[in-house]
């Protein structure tokens, strides 16, 4: 990989890392209710899908609008692998040293939220119960080596993200150049 192709991969994923921190950030600020969200968790997909697919269209409008099935691939999964580096540094800061009992806040939080739209589609009683039991079952583990674990599992989202956005974005230079047309 060519110097400059690294450090465009290095520079789109530092930029989607710290906009998925600051959209963290900012949930954590405004509060649990926000971090539990569909509108957060939306956004959150839309970073973490657009940003490394974004950043490839950029790469291939910089190289004369042709870019390879192969080269789309690799430069969506290291972005996505850079960003979620840097994401990763900060969830294991935020979950360890800024507010280790988040991890309990935010379960509890999940259980309310599950029992209201549960409660307000009309689930029946037996089911929500058995919901919660479940819930109230599940270790929520922020731990670094957790949170590591995380890191390395998100790469099989990641390349299936990454091959759906090559296959889209991928324009092959032509064999032939083209006579002009008079």
């Amino acid at each position: 990989m060519d110097k400059t192709l690294r450090e465009f991969i290095l520079k789109w994923g530092l930029i989607i890392g710290l906009c998925q921190c600051t959209s963290s950030l900012l949930s954590y600020l405004l509060g649990l209710e926000w971090m539990v969200s569909f509108t957060f968790v939306f956004v959150n997909i839309v970073i973490l899908i657009g940003g490394p697919v974004y950043s490839a269209v950029i790469w291939k409008k910089q190289n004369g609008g042709y870019l390879s099935f192969k080269n789309s691939f690799i430069i969506i999964m290291l972005v996505f692998a850079a960003s979620g580096f840097v994401l990763l540094g900060y969830n294991v800061l935020m979950y360890t040293v800024i507010d280790p009992g988040i991890p309990e806040k935010v379960k509890d939080a999940v259980v309310e939220k599950t029992f209201t739209m549960m409660e307000r589609f009309g689930a029946p009683e037996d089911s929500i119960e058995k919901a919660m039991e479940e819930l109230e079952k599940t270790d929520m583990q922020y731990s670094p080596a957790s949170l590591i674990k995380g890191y390395f599992s998100s790469w099989i989202w990641g390349t299936v993200i990454s091959l759906i956005g090559a296959a889209i974005i991928k324009k092959n230079k032509p064999l032939f150049d083209e006579p002009p047309t008079n």
